[in-house]
């Protein structure tokens, strides 16, 4: 059984994530930035500049998945602990698609606020369609014109998975079959051993890919560092990973490994009262 929701009221949750959505206290419009803000009798503001009409979490993350303030809180702590998504749609009482929604949401928090988040939500991977006057949307017809590839960095027990835009499968394929740089195959994953700064490159291969060129022969067995291994570890708990997913999983588990639990809601909390880029913002 899962630990009862979140046992705050809504009024108490919903100030408590407010906190992270004004953390000095000053109330601006999400539209133009001004200051001059009106509180009307709904209990939403409106803008004295643009004149829109907003409420604490218009154009933030945790706007997009029909989740109520005590129900985020509770979702966050489960997401951070690892539940079952099934088990807490069933906690919640609320449907498995919406608590999915949730979880991608997260997702896209995590990354959008990584170090190099702002490059991952670009066009070129295909991320920056999913949003939309400050929301999250589907997944389903997201296309990337070729499976992002990512350099893990490990230092002092820390680890970064950095995007590495210019770098493609056919420049790993090369370096594989020219200069022997060791490489298998976990499934859709393609893991390389140490590359220059990298310990490992990593990507998720589309099933056209050719598979069939990454042999022994070519370059042994890749070496399995501390967070490579943990990622691949983590991967297996996941379904239908694609290309388009691959970076919003990575940035999961990047997150997830160089944080503790306990650590990971407050971080996640203040990620989710974040806004959301505009599509047309992102290169």
């Amino acid at each position: 059984m899962l630990d009862t929701p979140c046992t705050l009221s809504e009024e108490n949750a919903h100030a408590r994530l407010s906190e992270f959505c004004w953390p000095d206290g000053t109330i601006f419009c999400p539209r133009c930035r001004e200051t001059a803000i009106y509180h009307l009798a709904s209990g939403r503001k409106r803008c004295g500049g643009c004149g829109y009409t907003f409420h604490d979490f218009s154009g933030r993350w945790l706007n997009s998945a029909g989740l109520g303030s005590s129900q985020w809180l509770f979702f966050i702590h489960c997401f951070c602990q690892g539940r079952p998504l099934k088990e807490v749609a069933e906690a919640l009482g609320r449907s498995y698609n919406v608590v999915y929604k949730a979880a991608t949401v997260c997702r896209f928090a995590i990354t959008a606020g990584s170090l190099d988040g702002a490059q991952i939500m670009g066009r070129q991977t295909g991320l920056s369609a999913c949003l939309h006057k400050g929301k999250v949307q589907g997944l389903n017809h997201v296309q990337c014109q070729t499976p992002p590839v990512f350099g893990i960095i490990e230092r002092r027990g820390m680890a970064f998975l950095d995007y590495l835009p210019y770098f493609t499968t056919e420049d790993i394929l090369h370096f594989h079959r020219s200069f022997h740089l060791p490489a298998s195959c976990h499934g859709n994953i393609l893991v390389t051993g140490a590359y220059r700064r990298y310990s490992s490159l990593i990507l998720c291969g589309s099933p056209d890919f050719p598979w069939y060129l990454i042999t022994p022969e070519h370059g042994s067995r890749p070496a399995a560092t501390p967070f490579c291994a943990f990622v691949l570890e983590q991967l297996k708990g996941y379904k239908g990973i694609s290309p388009p997913r691959f970076p919003l999983y990575l940035k999961e588990i990047e997150f997830r490994y160089n944080h503790a639990p306990e650590q990971q809601e407050e971080l996640l909390a203040k990620r989710l009262c974040g806004f959301v880029p505009d599509e047309t913002d992102i290169d």
